[in-house]
């Protein structure tokens, strides 16, 4: 499987050991015992990294381990191959792991004396711990370089060394002990191929000097190892279900305080969570995005419980489910027998690419809080697989098919309990203000071309009873008291501001004291409107602009009033109210001149009293009509832009929170690294509140010395 060609001639292990063999005994006598090896003596030396030889002595000392060494080098010079060797004194051998023990026992060539542990015998029930401390043990090992530097080509080989010994151990835990490295890892890649990065950790073993990203190679073998020892735990099955709320990114990231005081409460995943508890159902949800885990410490989380769940879900969007992806992978390779759900706005809309990786079970489309508990009842009872497949609104995929049942009922928005938001690490949340979310509705009116909302949840809005919602707020204030209240609604403003007018009526006749915050469309709200919304607790209201082109407008389906918008933004300003504004810039048909008039018409907003603004490259995501249209579609790669880390600067704090690098460009003037910098130039013309005159020779002049800094010294 694996040709390391190491030699230019081709010798066998034989013929090098007994020249081995040769100079122990011209040079010590009588005084070594014993000489074996576990590679396999008619093995070529163009097929075997080095030879793995044990030699014993009568006793031992430093002048013995140095003359070795000797004969080791002189053996290469002739040979051009290099000996693993552990020399022993007589008396160290009782020493020995029985794990050692054990291999050595079954798979040593005796080249000089006889096999030291013909007698041994280790019972299962003392090897099933040994193997499991052993694979511990590597952990341990591979973690002490974290910290390090590592450069040197016998460092990496050390990791590499721990990575086969935990692999070995496993394979006696298993009972296919294996001695030799190349044939135990041959066998481990044909038998566990989803510990693929097995070969490239060799190829970095057999080659050092070669490998491209150091800490990439320490992440993956320490990864390896450590699947590897839950794998050997075999733990039981808990009947809880947990909910993961995906990590934003693979490794955890150095968040700057921007980032880390301004997370986004999962209020779906405790909607749903809340519903099933309810249903009789135990749930935990593991927030791995408050928490700042990244993939490998997801698993870690979940893998250390003292049983693993039987059913792990995840919400899934489009710039993350390349994360569920690789953590659903991991799971099963530890256990096939999990069961892994998918839930969310991406699994909803682009379910075929949500099951393509084989690693998660089930799909839920849309609303998840019904089918969910069907298919959990379904998989806790053990009922026949034809009665899960016939479950409304579960999908999965057999034989590259997309099988099940899409369509399903929308529920009747008044049977949600109220969210219980002590599954969350609310700790996390409350870095600086204690701030609640809640949601008044499901769905969307209108018809977006960049937007998946109205595909999602419906194309009608779906309330739910004021009365209800006052009682959710009532009950919060009574059991967490927050200092504000966030509505998540895509839009708070539907019926022209009607919604809102009825919660500001009954928050007054409730005499409930509590600032919150919302988005809306601008077109909806009015001076009266507006000023209702001070009067009763609002502190910001954050509005979708997308563009400052009214043919742009047109073309997207916003179709809003700029004047109008500006107007409104003037009464929120009056009123004391925070305002926050969304921008896009990248649009297929869109022209300079119409960018110009996107990032100019930002700032002539500034100027009627916007306070922040967020601008976002256009992306083709699934269930849109924009990525139907251009036949474009992405599976976002990254959440948090990687911009300087430490830069302060208006545009790189908004760059690292809103905007995603962009995959692709959907406008031919911009390569997706040109639209990135488009926002980052859109930011700080913004900022400096600078229009723009000429967009062409002004960005132009931008790029040139963006690039002078990113290469100053």
């Amino acid at each position: 499987m694996f040709d390391p060609a190491y030699s230019t001639y081709a010798y066998s292990v034989d013929t090098v050991l007994k020249e081995f063999v040769l100079h122990l005994k011209h040079t010590f006598g009588d005084a070594v015992q014993y000489l074996g090896t576990t590679t396999d003596p008619a093995e070529s030396s163009l097929n075997i990294r080095d030879i793995d030889i044990i030699i014993v002595f009568s006793k031992i000392n430093e002048s013995h381990v140095n003359y070795i060494w000797k004969i080791i080098n002189k053996l290469y010079a002739k040979f051009h191959i290099t000996f693993d060797a552990r020399v022993y004194s007589s008396d160290q051998l009782s020493s020995l792991p029985i794990i050692n023990k054990h291999l050595l026992k079954n798979f040593l060539n005796d080249q000089l004396g006889t096999n030291p542990f013909l007698e041994f015998y280790a019972a299962k029930s003392s090897l099933e711990p040994a193997c499991l401390k052993r694979i511990k043990e590597q952990q341990s090992i591979i973690i002490s370089y974290l910290p390090r530097i590592v450069t040197s080509s016998d460092q990496l080989r050390l990791i590499a060394q721990s990575v086969y010994d935990a692999i070995r151990a496993y394979l006696v835990l298993i009972d296919h002990p294996i001695a030799s490295k190349e044939k135990a890892l041959s066998f481990f890649c044909d038998n566990f191929p989803d510990f693929s990065e097995a070969e490239a950790i060799y190829r970095g073993y057999l080659n050092p000097d070669e490998i491209v990203n150091v800490g990439e190679f320490i992440i993956d073998s320490l990864g390896l190892v450590k699947h590897l020892f839950y794998k050997a735990e075999k733990k039981q099955f808990s009947e809880e279900l947990l909910l993961v709320n995906t990590p934003s990114s693979e490794l955890p990231h150095p968040r700057d305080e921007y980032l880390n005081f301004d997370l986004n409460m999962p209020l779906g995943l405790v909607c749903l969570a809340t519903y099933l508890e309810r249903e009789g159902i135990k749930v935990e949800i593991l927030d791995s995005y408050a928490e700042n885990l990244g993939v490998y410490s997801t698993i870690d989380r979940i893998m250390e419980k003292p049983n693993i769940p039987r059913v792990i879900g995840f919400n899934a969007s489009s710039p993350n489910i390349h994360i569920v992806h690789k953590i659903a992978k991991y799971i099963k390779r530890i256990n096939k027998d999990t069961v892994i759900i998918c839930g969310g706005p991406h699994a909803s809309l682009a379910p075929e690419h949500t099951l393509s990786k084989s690693n998660i079970d089930y799909v839920i489309v849309g609303e998840g809080e019904k089918p969910l508990y069907q298919l959990l009842t379904n998989i806790i009872d053990k009922k026949d697989k034809k009665i899960k497949n016939q479950i409304p609104g579960v999908l999965y995929s057999k034989s590259n098919r997309l099988l099940g049942v899409k369509e399903h009922e929308l529920m009747d928005l008044s049977q949600l309990p109220i969210p219980k938001y002590d599954l969350l690490p609310l700790e996390r949340y409350f870095a600086i203000k204690k701030r609640i979310y809640i949601h008044t509705s499901r769905g969307c009116a209108f018809r977006c071309i960049f937007c998946s909302v109205p595909r999602c949840w419906g194309y009608r809005v779906r309330h739910i009873s004021m009365n209800i919602i006052i009682e959710q707020i009532k009950d919060i204030i009574e059991r967490i008291n927050p200092d504000e209240i966030q509505i998540v609604d895509d839009n708070f403003s539907h019926n022209n501001g009607k919604i809102i007018k009825n919660f500001c009526n009954d928050i007054r006749d409730n005499n409930i004291k509590i600032k919150w915050k919302c988005q809306a469309r601008a077109d909806q709200l009015d001076r009266e409107i507006v000023e209702k919304m001070a009067r009763f607790g609002c502190f910001e209201i954050d509005i979708g602009i997308e563009s400052g082109n009214n043919e742009i407008q047109k073309v997207i389906k916003k179709n809003l009033n700029l004047k109008k918008n500006m107007e409104v933004i003037k009464y929120i300003k009056e009123n004391n109210i925070y305002s926050k504004a969304f921008f896009m810039l990248g649009f297929p048909s869109e022209t300079n001149d119409q960018i110009k008039d996107t990032i100019n018409y930002s700032i002539q907003c500034k100027n009627y009293g916007l306070d922040d603004i967020a601008f976002f490259p256009v992306m083709p995501f699934p269930g849109t009509d924009i990525a139907e249209e251009t036949g474009m579609l992405v599976y976002q790669g990254a959440i948090v832009d990687t911009v300087r880390i430490y830069d302060k600067s208006f545009a790189s704090k908004r760059l690292r929170k809103y905007s995603a690098k962009p995959e692709i460009s959907l406008n031919e003037r911009f390569t997706p690294d040109q639209l990135r910098l488009l926002v980052r130039f859109a930011y700080q013309r913004f900022d400096y509140s600078r229009e723009v005159e000429d967009l062409e020779s002004e960005y132009e002049w931008f790029v040139k010395s963006e690039e002078q800094e990113k290469y100053a010294v």
